[in-house]
């Protein structure tokens, strides 16, 4: 059973329903009618709630207060899986493999955040770089060139 929310004429009804599978096709049945669901008030809800879990003994339940939710982390992988399956489908690790081993960074994962970024923030060169965490990348240390100083 899951709950559905129908609108009908600007109107939301809330239903709960089951679907079942009859001669090879799942179907839906309405198992409850709860009709307009604007007319009930957070209270109301919050009764019918409580009243459901004493009718079926159901002990583990914890209210959670709206305020003492939060967001621990998001992560968007959704543009870091674009980009491996172009990568994919050119068969850009074989040249990869290719390079030089002498190279200090993973340059396939760099060309691979700097495609993102193409993809992400077309108009901006650094525009993922400062939430490569928020991708699904580690975060890269950038080295500062080391100035060299004129001996006179």
């Amino acid at each position: 059973m899951y709950p559905k929310i129908s609108k009908v004429k600007g109107k939301r009804y809330l239903r709960i329903m089951e679907s079942k599978r009859e001669n090879g096709k799942v179907k839906q049945h309405t198992v409850i009618n709860f009709g307009n669901i604007d007319k009930y008030s957070k209270k109301d809800i919050t009764k019918l709630v409580d009243s459901l879990f004493k009718i079926f003994e159901i002990d583990e339940y914890e209210k959670i207060e709206d305020d003492l939710m939060e967001e621990i982390a998001r992560r968007n992988y959704g543009a870091k899986v674009i980009v491996n399956k172009i990568f994919e489908r050119y068969e850009m690790k074989r040249y990869f493999e290719r390079l030089d081993k002498e190279i200090k960074y993973n340059a396939e994962e760099m060309l691979k955040i700097m495609v993102m970024n193409r993809i992400v923030e077309p108009k901006s060169k650094l525009g993922i770089f400062n939430n490569l965490e928020y991708f699904g990348y580690n975060k890269v240390e950038v080295k500062k060139k080391k100035t060299w100083k004129k001996k006179m």
